[in-house]
């Protein structure tokens, strides 16, 4: 296919693709005959603190706590949306909430415990038991990160089950590439190799045009390769086939914010996870992006899925929570 640069990706490909036709689906996952259906949007969390220690210094801890700055992003923006009020506001509008988390008082040694679904279902409950802020920090500064991630994992299901209902039932160049994911409709193809695929869908506040990417592509290892890293790996692609508006840019990482990478699973393979900034060489745009790389030992293949956005000074966490929750729906074709 033609080239196609960062701004100008405005014609939609010959119609190669199909969407799923199907109006009805499964419950969604987690549901439990019998319970009130959840309620809340991706990332929130509603934090329910018992009257005697609703202050501000206490909510200061829950907001550094529970609602820390997102790695990764241009300008400051947080992992969770964070709700605080006081017991006597916990009314039937909050019991729904699929995210909960209790802070009560206690006289004795504080304690941390977990529950599911007692109010509405799918629900994730996490309650507290301190004497004052102080205690809550100590009990959270250890916690944090896995009850975030506990709360998130179930948005993301939620996520998945809901963009699974508006997908593709299949795109010719992802099934080219021997690669399965759920892509939403309102994607579409804008350049396609043997290797690699981009995918783009346009988003709009205002005045404000931007796009949300998805990139899939695959690397066969051969004898000559030493050590392949994903940053080296993401920046080769990049500069191959993402290309900006001026002559010779191109996409690539910024190293003066050098991504974090952490080792995760993606299915049954062993992945790296990184997020961070990309810029473009020779141009004037960037934005956040996660990525995701596995290796392939049955055919000694490296593929990577990235998700970036370009969005200039509008909030982009999430846009980058969807493509996470797309990019984590990935499978090799047969398995």
């Amino acid at each position: 296919m033609k080239t196609r640069t960062l701004l100008t990706i405005i014609s939609l490909l010959p119609v190669l693709f199909s969407c799923g036709g199907s109006s009805s689906s499964p419950s969604a996952p987690g549901a439990v005959p019998g319970k009130v259906p959840s309620t809340g949007g991706p990332r929130e969390i509603v934090a329910v603190v018992a009257n005697e220690l609703f202050s501000d210094s206490l909510s200061a801890v829950l907001e550094e706590e529970l609602s820390p700055a997102l790695y990764g992003m241009p300008q400051a923006e947080n992992e969770t949306k964070l709700y605080i009020i006081p017991a006597t506001n916990f009314n039937n509008l909050y019991q729904a909430h699929h995210s909960l988390v209790f802070v009560d008082k206690t006289d004795s040694i504080p304690e941390i415990k977990n529950a599911r679904n007692v109010y509405a279902a799918p629900q994730q409950i996490v309650s507290i038991k301190v004497n004052d802020y102080m205690d809550l920090r100590k009990i959270l500064q250890g916690r944090s990160d896995e009850i975030i991630r506990k709360f998130l994992d179930a948005d993301i299901a939620t996520l998945q089950h809901k963009l699974s209902r508006i997908a593709h039932s299949r795109i010719k160049y992802v099934d080219d590439l021997g690669v399965k994911m759920t892509i939403p409709n309102y994607y579409r193809p804008v350049m396609a190799h043997e290797d690699f695929v981009w995918l783009l869908k346009d988003i709009k506040k205002g005045k404000h045009l931007g796009t949300v990417n998805i990139l899939i592509y695959k690397y066969p290892i051969n004898d000559d390769d030493s050590y392949i890293d994903q940053i080296s790996l993401r920046d080769s692609i990049t500069k191959k086939y993402v290309h900006g508006q001026m002559a010779g840019s191109y996409m690539e990482i910024e190293k003066n914010y050098y991504p974090l990478s952490v080792e995760t699973e993606l299915g049954d393979m062993f992945a790296i996870e990184s997020r961070g900034l990309w810029r473009t060489e020779g141009d004037f745009m960037g934005g956040p992006f996660i990525n995701y790389t596995m290796w392939d030992d049955q055919t000694n293949t490296i593929y990577g899925i990235d998700g970036f956005v370009y969005f200039p000074s509008q909030d982009k966490s999430q846009y980058i929570f969807e493509l996470e929750a797309l990019l984590k729906t990935f499978q090799i074709s047969g398995r």
